[in-house]
């Protein structure tokens, strides 16, 4: 709290909340931006999600709840509500205006019979944005949800001249991500559209100068200070950057083979535990080994000779089951091993492949 908080500054209602952190900073008696909707959960339903439950609204603040979405080409219809249907219920003002048209705000009504109506053209990831400051008359916009709109960031540094050959690409709602191909050395970068301006992202601070392999840097736009990676082993590099808040983006660099210099073994009872079954690693982050099963269920876990460098196994004791066919996620220095049951006797390959922004990887089982 204000005056210990070093983003604080200035108190100017003397409530001792700073004025950053201060929704109402002249006024002593207020310091909280209250949710409209309360403890609700605001939701978008519609055909995008069979109305379910799924894609809860954050709220932002202002009033404001908002979401991203990944939508295909088409026609959408939808409200924005609660798991009730009654305390929030928000469609259009009728039947004869439905139509939601792509940045253009639409004043909603509580209650209303009438689902509302949205023309996708182009897939990829929409922003829904309800400002419900006042509850009588909130208003959706819904626009382009990639974080840097159209713009296409670059990664431009010593690695490639400083030209325009890497792109990042969007992968999610809010990852922009490119491997590259790096030798030992240390290499001088930045993230930047062609134009140097829409997109210029280096080092916020004097700390994030320097890039640490899997440690996240925090970036700036229109920072004077480029950013430094030391490579040590030459390989293959995925650069990360974060925008799911474009205002204070953040990068990872992580070495697209996970585990490098480590040998990946699959340790279960279907080997006594032991060190036989080493995965192979097949570029793209991704690691497998086939092994002839015979119909049981099997305790195992994905880990290095030492059991410490890799030791993957289950997120919880509730989530150990691995299914054929669907990828299980993993957590290193699991405490819980993996359970498999196989049905008949065969081949069954074993793959550890990375999830999106390579920060975790998962089990994908496959048979016969």
């Amino acid at each position: 709290a204000f005056p210990y908080d070093p983003a604080e500054w200035a108190d100017s209602d003397g409530d001792g909340v700073g004025d950053n952190a201060d929704a109402f900073p002249d006024d002593p008696t207020r310091w909280a931006d209250a949710e409209p909707y309360g403890a609700t959960a605001v939701l978008l339903r519609g055909e995008m999600n069979e109305y379910g439950e799924s894609d809860v609204m954050s709220f932002v603040g202002s009033g404001i709840y908002s979401i991203v979405v990944e939508l295909e080409a088409r026609t959408y219809a939808f409200k924005v509500a609660s798991a009730d249907w009654a305390t929030v219920n928000l469609g259009a003002p009728s039947a004869a205006e439905t139509a939601v048209t792509l940045d253009v705000p639409k004043t909603l009504l509580q209650g209303s019979q009438d689902d509302l109506s949205i023309e996708i053209t182009e897939a990829g990831p929409y922003k829904f944005e309800l400002d419900a400051s006042d509850t009588n008359a909130p208003i959706l916009t819904v626009s382009d949800g990639r974080p840097f709109g159209a713009a296409i960031p670059l990664l431009r540094g010593t690695m490639n001249n400083w030209d325009e050959s890497t792109p990042l690409t969007l992968t999610g709602t809010s990852d922009y991500i490119a491997v590259v191909d790096l030798t030992a050395g240390t290499w001088e970068f930045k993230v930047a559209t062609s134009d140097w301006a829409t997109v210029n992202l280096g080092a916020a601070t004097a700390d994030d100068i320097t890039v640490s392999l899997d440690t996240a840097v925090n970036l700036a736009q229109d920072s004077q200070d480029n950013l430094f990676l030391t490579i040590v082993d030459d390989g293959s590099y995925v650069f990360v950057v974060n925008a799911s808040d474009p205002d204070a983006p953040t990068l990872t660099v992580r070495n697209q083979e996970l585990f490098a210099g480590s040998t990946v073994l699959l340790r279960g009872e279907m080997n006594n535990w032991d060190e036989s079954t080493p995965l192979t690693y097949f570029g793209d982050g991704t690691y497998a080994v086939s092994v002839a099963l015979t119909a049981e269920t099997y305790a195992f876990k994905l880990a290095s000779a030492d059991w410490a460098t890799v030791n993957l196994g289950a997120t919880s004791a509730d989530n150990a089951m691995v299914t054929i066919g669907e990828a299980l996620d993993l957590l290193q220095g699991s405490q819980d091993d993996l359970s498999i049951t196989i049905a008949a006797d065969g081949d069954y390959l074993f793959t550890l492949q990375p999830v999106v922004d390579y920060s975790s990887v998962q089990l994908l089982v496959t048979g016969p």
